[in-house]
């Protein structure tokens, strides 16, 4: 009885180590499946920028917002200089002379702060513009490369040529490259333009 008993702890034990032996192989296996090849590809962002009609729509916008801010400046240029045939009327020393002379200056320096403050919104208006356009290029990049099964699309920072001549800084803009070559039937430049293009132009419609 004893040995039987014995016998099958035996059997039991080396079972269970056949069955675990199979199920870490297993696991193994699938752990370190081969992975399919992953699919690269490359676009010229300068090209996409320059060649999107959203780009076009943005640098209206902004020449818009330009022309508006620039009617202000005029409006208010007048106005300062409006009060040099006012200050006229009164002789040197009046004060009335001191106070319109003294509203001039004031109005000088409040135009002067108008006309920096109206630089940096047209700064930030285009920015903001620049940010959107790289926005919906990364969506679009995504949306492209689901329907084509990319898994990657690099920037091919390749493309955009070295500064010429004995630039100082040159070691600094080849230390920023991360693509020395792509082959250029992985570029993808020219169906992403028409892609986002005709995206824009559906959205126009609409």
């Amino acid at each position: 009885m004893v040995n039987t008993t014995k016998h099958f702890y035996i059997l039991a034990t080396a079972m269970l180590f056949s069955l675990g032996a199979l199920a870490w192989q297993s696991s193994a296996n699938r752990r370190f499946e081969p992975l399919r090849p992953t699919v690269m590809a490359f676009v010229d962002i300068q090209s996409v920028f320059n060649s999107l009609e959203e780009r076009a729509q943005m640098f209206s916008d902004a020449e818009a917002f330009a022309e508006d801010l620039q009617e202000e400046i005029i409006t208010r240029r007048h106005k300062i200089t409006d009060i040099d045939s006012e200050i006229e009327l009164y002789k040197d020393g009046s004060e009335k002379r001191k106070e319109l002379e003294q509203k001039q200056k004031l109005d000088s320096l409040a135009y002067n702060v108008f006309v920096d403050c109206c630089e940096g919104k047209l700064k930030r208006f285009e920015a903001r513009g620049i940010r959107s356009m790289y926005d919906n290029i990364r969506a679009a990049s995504e949306k492209l490369s689901k329907e084509n099964g990319w898994d990657v699309v690099f920037v091919n920072d390749a493309a955009v040529k070295l500064p010429d001549g004995d630039n100082p800084n040159i070691m600094g803009e080849i230390s920023s490259r991360r693509v020395l070559y792509a082959n250029i039937e992985f570029d993808v430049t020219d169906q992403l333009i028409e892609y986002m293009n005709s995206e824009f132009d559906e959205m126009a419609v609409r």
